[in-house]
């Protein structure tokens, strides 16, 4: 068994050729394997798009990857009408959470009006987050196509199955099966270890941030807000 082209990465060169805007929410318990599928998403549209070698296309795929809500909000302003091919948000829940949008309201309300115009900015957004718990009023935003991750039969494979997803005039959110797209779970190990560093480096700046917040809080319910969001973004990322 071998990786062919996924699905995802000829649904986004099409948008990229014809100028439109294709969205992906990834979702699948923690480890399965998430970040993983996005970067060879990427990887893949890099090496056909722009005849990179595959070394060359994750060093790249690598710099679009993003774990923070300010390098998001960075990414779609600087390219506002020069609209790249993708970008990478990792762990969306970390940030579109009830607990992230209380502590950052004004980024949170950046970030759901910039995503307004992203397809501006982008033509294919790629997110990840464990489930859509948390962050369904983002999702209900950002139609698109929904991609359940689970383990195949075969060890260390992993199967995506994607679901369009559109609003109803009642305002439901429906799910429509449409692909699937199977993919091995293991990065090039130097590949693994830069995502690694890149996820260390943000959860250490998030935590030693929400820590300085605690200590010069002098309101007992935002400490308590605090140290929730504290124990929510350890848990998260």
């Amino acid at each position: 068994m071998r990786e062919e082209e996924f699905v995802v990465t000829k649904k986004i060169l099409r948008a990229h050729r014809q100028e439109e805007y294709e969205s992906f929410s990834l979702v699948g318990r923690k480890g399965v394997g998430k970040t993983t599928f996005a970067v060879k998403i990427v990887t893949q549209i890099y090496m056909t798009l722009y005849k990179l070698s595959e070394d060359d296309a994750y060093k790249e795929a690598l710099k679009v990857l993003f774990f923070d809500m300010n390098d998001v909000i960075s990414f779609l302003k600087k390219y506002s009408g020069e609209q790249q091919t993708v970008m990478i948000w990792d762990d969306i829940r970390a940030h579109m959470s009830g607990y992230a949008v209380k502590a950052k309201p004004r980024e949170a309300h950046e970030v759901l009006a910039l995503m307004d115009t992203a397809r501006d900015s982008v033509c294919g957004f790629i997110s990840t987050s464990p489930s859509v718990k948390g962050v369904a009023s983002f999702l209900k935003q950002e139609q698109g196509w929904l991609c359940v991750i689970r383990k195949d039969r075969n060890h260390n494979w992993r199967v995506c199955k994607g679901y369009l997803r559109f609003e109803i005039p009642s305002g439901t959110m429906r799910h429509t099966p449409r692909f699937q797209d199977f993919f091995y779970k293991m990065l090039p190990d130097w590949v693994y270890h830069e995502v690694k560093e890149k996820r260390r480096h943000y959860k250490e700046i998030a935590v030693k941030n929400i820590e300085d917040r605690i200590k010069q809080s002098q309101v007992e319910r935002d400490i308590t807000q605090l140290k929730n969001e504290l124990e929510f973004i350890k848990k998260a990322v």
